[in-house]
């Protein structure tokens, strides 16, 4: 009796290690996926911010809400695994900033906005090139939007499920190209351990911005036209 319930439990003791090599092998990598219909809305706040306002052209002071929307569409996400043989999501993304309560529609623009659709590997993260992705952008005196194709490189949404302390590429839009974003180290936020990351990018002119030369301290009469130049620290907790 009691070498037939070892010969049982040494069964059953077989089975669940089995079970947990398929779940942790086979099962993990082909549940870990981003959905299809991603449907989320996250708010940033930045009371107090200092901006140059395009339309009285002047410095001044203004709470400012950026609100980001992720929607996921479901018909291109399909057609494009069925087509690439890959899961792939394709997931379009609103960000627009402006005071709190203003109101926001086709007639009043945000202050700035921007407007992705980005396609990428469920699994991985990493950004994928079809499916009619573009950016677009409104104009900075609160014009219409601007679209342009593009393909977008490195990760966009999400870091890979099974994160690794290496470095890796992160899209900037500003620069419209997936600079290095390295991992620093090992962090404990509330709890949860977490790796932080760290993508830093040096003035970089990214386009012009024309302006009463007055502004600038510039001694001449009228607009003059500068270099716009970006620069950035980006840190990411995963």
């Amino acid at each position: 009796m009691s070498r037939k319930l070892g010969f049982i439990l040494t069964g059953v003791g077989v089975f669940f290690l089995a079970l947990a090599l398929l779940a942790r092998f086979y099962a993990y990598d082909r549940l870990a996926v981003v959905p299809l219909d991603q449907d989320t809305v996250s708010v940033s706040e930045g009371p107090g911010a200092t901006i140059f306002d395009i339309a009285t052209q002047q410095e001044i002071t203004v709470d400012l809400v950026s609100t980001r929307n992720v929607v996921g569409d479901v018909e291109a996400s399909e057609e494009a695994s069925d087509e690439l043989g890959e899961d792939i999501a394709v997931w379009e993304t609103l960000v627009y900033t402006d005071e709190p309560g203003a109101v926001v529609d086709n007639e009043n623009p945000p202050r700035s906005s921007t407007h992705d659709r980005v396609a990428f590997d469920r699994h991985t993260g990493e950004t994928v090139q079809c499916c009619d992705t573009f950016t677009s952008t409104t104009a900075d005196d609160r014009g219409v939007e601007v679209k342009e194709t593009i393909g977008f490189e490195g990760l966009y949404f999400k870091f890979p499920f099974q994160t690794e302390q290496k470095t890796y590429q992160f899209w900037d839009g500003s620069l419209a190209e997936a600079p290095d974003i390295e991992f620093q180290e090992v962090e404990t936020i509330e709890g949860l351990e977490v790796y932080r990351f760290e993508q830093v990018i040096e003035p970089t002119t990214v386009g012009n911005i024309t302006a009463p030369a007055s502004f600038f301290g510039i001694d001449e009469e009228g607009d003059v036209t500068l270099d716009r130049v970006y620069s950035n620290t980006r840190t990411l907790w995963i």
